[in-house]
């Protein structure tokens, strides 16, 4: 990890007046109000995306560049005691997201909670509040991983349900053209009775497939974990 204080004083300086307070990088408030900022021209590839939103009751942002903006990184495991190692964040359970402690550069010990991001190397999803001690961090890092992979795993099931539901769909459609070529048939032909009934026989089946078909897309739609369940 890179140390902010290893930066020479003169380039620190002449970031933070190019920038301003109101263009740096961090601006986090402890609980006595103390502002905290790392600068975000420290590093030529950091990247803060601007957006809060919500995880777990937690206001968070998405860091691509922990190395550039951190003094320390930890994982949780190595501060509190788990049952795990890690959290899924697909139904098929190839990927995980694990809790991380970061450590703010300053004299006095600072630390914020995140969750790596499963997809990009050196990024997370970092909580905008501050810790002066890393246990309670760590723990709060564990839970914001568990529901960072919860809110994951949710989204995914959602779109497989709604890819099966079109396919679904598309099938009914396909069925019912079929239906209405052989009621079409049966009106034009000129075959034997007993051919005719054979017909309506499949036209029934079909129909009956098509309710089936119908059935299972509401039962998705009110129990889409049916999909993934082992």
């Amino acid at each position: 990890m890179s140390d902010y204080f290893k930066i020479p004083l003169r380039q620190r300086l002449e970031v933070f007046h190019h920038n301003g307070k109101k263009c740096l990088g961090g601006e986090w408030f402890d609980g006595r109000k103390q502002w905290h900022w790392i600068p975000k021209s420290l590093s030529a590839t950091g990247c803060w995306d601007g957006r809060v939103f919500n995880i777990g009751g937690n206001a968070c942002r998405w860091c691509s560049d922990l190395s550039g903006y951190f003094r320390n990184l930890t994982e949780v495991k190595k501060i509190i005691q788990l049952r795990h190692t890690g959290w899924y964040v697909d139904c098929d359970q190839n990927e995980t997201t694990r809790g991380l402690v970061l450590q703010l550069a300053g004299r006095k010990p600072r630390f914020m909670a995140a969750c790596s991001d499963p997809w990009n190397d050196n990024s997370a999803i970092v909580a905008q509040s501050l810790f002066g001690d890393s246990e309670p961090c760590a723990r709060s890092a564990d839970r914001l991983a568990e529901c960072f992979a919860d809110g994951c795993r949710e989204d995914a099931l959602n779109q497989t349900a709604e890819y099966r539901i079109a396919q679904l769909r598309d099938e009914i459609a396909q069925t019912r053209e079929r239906i209405q070529e052989l009621i079409g048939g049966i009106r034009q032909s000129q075959l034997a009775p007993p051919v005719c009934d054979e017909m309506r026989a499949s036209i029934r089946r079909l129909r009956a497939e098509c309710q089936a078909t119908i059935a299972r897309i509401a039962r998705i739609q009110a129990h889409p974990e049916i999909l993934v369940c082992r």
